[in-house]
Parts: C-alpha cells; structure tokens; sequence
C-alpha cells in the first residue's frame, strides 16, 4: 500500500496504524513522488492527503483514475477537510474511500481500506 502525505508526522500515523493490521507500505510525500514510486513498485492501494504541494490528491486521484494500467487501483482520500462540498469532490475525482483525519482514532481508515480489497 501506498501512503501519501507531505507531512512526516501524519505520514507515520498512517503508517503506525495501517501496519498495526499487517499491510506493508511504501511512503511518498506528494503525488508527484506517488506518481514516480508506482511508476516503479506493485502496491495494492493508495493511501493519500487531499492538500498537497506540486501534485494534490485530487489530482493525483484523476491521473491514477485514467491510467491504463493504474486505474482500479483502490484510492482513500485521508484529510482534514470533512465537508460535504470536499467529500464530493473527492468521490468525483475518481476516489474509492474518503476518511477525515478526525476519524482516524476510530480506525474508519483500516475499515475502508479493508473492505476495498476484499
């Protein structure tokens, strides 16, 4: 699985918590390096903040979406922002999940994640 987050501190939240279940990661800290890393390596989902320099994860969401090779790939947008307007503009961009940070002490994320790849 792929974590995508510029910040370091959130990206090791992620990681703690989704490799506390067993799911092995890959790290990047834009979607201009996810993009670069799945260029290269084999993940089974992608894992990404919404607000992001260079490549943000709406944008990343919609190349991933119309990549010949990348395209079913499970996205989970993982943010902050939690509004209505945001979660639809997500779920447009072509992403499977959408979690609000807040959500993450209740694991939502690790259920999301586990029911896209059943």
């Amino acid at each position: 699985m792929l974590v995508v987050d510029d910040s370091a501190l959130t990206r090791e939240l992620l990681v703690s918590l989704l490799e506390s279940v067993g799911y092995e990661i890959v790290q990047a800290g834009d979607g201009a390096e996810a993009l670069d890393r799945l260029a290269r390596e084999v993940v089974d989902a992608v894992v990404t903040d919404l607000e992001m320099p260079t490549v943000d994860g709406l944008e990343l969401t919609r190349r991933l979406k119309v990549h010949p090779t990348l395209k079913s790939l499970p996205v989970v947008i993982v943010t902050t922002r939690g509004s209505e307007q945001d979660r639809r503009r997500g779920m447009e961009a072509g992403a499977d999940g959408y979690v609000t940070k807040g959500d993450l002490v209740r694991q939502d994320l690790v259920d999301v994640v586990a029911r896209l790849l059943a």
